[in-house]
């Protein structure tokens, strides 16, 4: 049976199961017939005067007819003897065809992962101008240029089980499609499709070309929202996919939205995406070793980024991020690790290695005692300190876990070592909160010299005491900035807090040998 008499026997089937009441094609039955009579001129007895026209007995009457005719004219399967009256079905011509093809030829080797974008199929000059305006330049940027988000259209429903207003997709046959023009000359495709369910109109504004291509009964997916027009369900510009095209991109599935810039488009960013994971996908090389993905419980690479673009699923979505998201920062913290061994191993430091019952005398001076994270932080600072190579640390804790008084004895460690320290944070209220709670950690240790803030003197001027510790503030709105220089080169200031003035031209240190740097920089 070709397609076109499948197809009428389905309508039929369907009118039949619905009780002969002209509703299984949009439009009534009669204008279907009249078409299917004159496109595929098929010997067919149309009912008369109309299928409307005629009672429900009338209807049935012919459609079992019709029914009858249509389902014996059927090819017969023709039998042949095998010699003991076994019957056999004959090859077809077509199944023969097909088994004397040629197998496919090869894939393609696929070209370096930094070969330029315009080796994928699809892709030519000035869609690759487009694609470098959003930072895609080799075939490498565009398997990892990733949807901002996904579109779920991979729940199924068929056409009698539609829903207004959520995303759905369907399989439907199309029954017809044409051109339509509003009257203000707007163009657009207007077509019915159905499956064994029922039938429903779809349409695509300024799309007149698809009326072209969506041939009666052309299998097609179709994923969208359908919202009601004049009491009836419609799609309305649904995303369209003809099943013979292979793997569905655009309908049926978790689809891929891409950032988009002038000239591009979706439907068709999706395609060379697609183009380019099937062709260089299988030659992307997995760096991390199966044992650590297997203890991890990571994804292959590339079968994580297919899972990026196009998922199966929510859960492989998932598992696709967290491998994408794995190796980004394992990847930042080898480059972090690599600088570090290249700065340590190419830089002379300055050992801070300060006696300890100076830190002692400070740490006992405290009205509470150091938490066992504390100590052990502060162990391990005093350590790397105590080197000729330089240092870089990271000091993290939540607000309140007592990150400044590490710090305070850092520092105090270095001005014991005979050398200067520095904090810089981000404004001057900051600055100013750093420089109060530093000097109350110090205590009776510290001889405050600072300028009036606000109109409060927080501390007297005294002249420098061996032992003690100064401290000083400076900030964009410090006075008398060209003593407070002085007396910074001069190495009279033990420890200076304050914005970024700290690193203006003009400051220079007499000898600096830690620096803290607050978070927000």
């Amino acid at each position: 049976m070709d397609k076109p008499t499948e197809q009428l026997r389905k309508i039929l089937k369907l009118e039949q199961s619905r009780g002969y009441e002209d509703t299984a094609v949009i439009g009534g039955l009669d204008r279907f017939l009249a078409r299917f009579s004159s496109e595929y001129r098929e010997p067919l007895s149309l009912p008369i005067p109309s299928y409307k026209a005629l009672d429900k007995n009338q209807r049935e009457k012919w459609v079992k007819s019709t029914l009858g005719r249509v389902e014996s004219s059927e090819p017969r399967v023709e039998s042949q003897g095998d010699g003991r009256g076994t019957p056999e079905r004959t090859v077809s011509r077509a199944k023969r065809l097909q088994t004397h093809t040629t197998a496919p030829p090869p894939p393609k080797p696929a070209l370096p992962l930094d070969s330029r974008i315009t080796e994928v199929a699809g892709i030519n000059q000035r869609m690759a101008a487009r694609f470098a305006k959003l930072g895609v330049i080799t075939v490498r940027d565009l398997l990892y240029f990733f949807p901002r988000h996904h579109i779920d259209y991979s729940r199924r429903s068929r056409i009698a089980d539609l829903e207004v207003g959520i995303e759905q997709t369907i399989v439907a046959e199309v029954w017809q499609a044409s051109e339509k023009r509003s009257l203000r000359g707007m163009r657009s495709t207007e077509a019915i499709v159905g499956d064994e369910t029922g039938t429903v109109r779809v349409i695509w504004f300024n799309q007149p070309y698809l009326a072209k291509r969506l041939s009666p009964t052309t299998r097609i997916a179709l994923s969208g929202k359908v919202e009601l027009f004049r009491d009836q369900k419609v799609f309305q510009s649904p995303e369209y996919e003809f099943l013979e095209s292979g793997d569905l991109i655009h309908t049926g599935r978790l689809v891929p939205v891409y950032p988009l810039t002038q000239g591009l488009y979706l439907r068709q960013v999706r395609q060379v995406v697609k183009e380019a994971l099937d062709l260089y996908l299988p030659h992307i090389e997995e760096f991390l070793p199966e044992g650590v993905r297997a203890r991890v419980g990571l994804m292959g690479l590339s079968e994580a980024i297919r899972q990026a673009h196009y998922p199966a699923g929510e859960s492989f979505k998932d598992a696709a991020r967290r491998r994408l998201a794995f190796d980004e920062l394992f990847l930042i913290q080898l480059s972090v690790l690599s600088r570090k061994r290249d700065w340590r191993e190419a830089e002379q430091g300055i050992s801070l290695n300060a006696e300890p019952e100076y830190l002692a005398r400070f740490l006992a001076s405290l009205p509470f005692e150091l938490t066992s994270a504390q100590r052990r932080v502060l162990d391990e600072i005093r350590g790397d300190l105590a080197q000729d190579k330089p240092m870089s640390r990271l000091l993290q804790g939540e607000v309140g876990s007592g990150k400044t008084v590490v710090a305070a004895a850092a520092m105090l460690l270095a001005v014991a070592s005979g050398c200067q320290a520095a904090l810089m944070a981000p404004t001057e209220i900051l600055a100013e909160q750093h420089f109060e709670n530093i000097c109350r950690l110090l205590g009776s240790t510290v001889v405050w010299v600072v300028p009036d803030l606000d109109g409060a003197n927080l501390g007297q001027r005294r002249p420098r005491v061996p032992g003690l510790v100064v401290v000083e503030l400076l900030t964009g709105g410090s006075r008398a900035k060209q003593e407070l220089h002085q007396r910074i080169a001069s190495g009279e200031i033990d420890i200076l807090i304050g914005t970024h003035a700290l690193i203006q031209k003009k400051v220079e240190f007499h000898r600096l040998g830690l620096v803290v740097v607050d978070e927000q920089h």
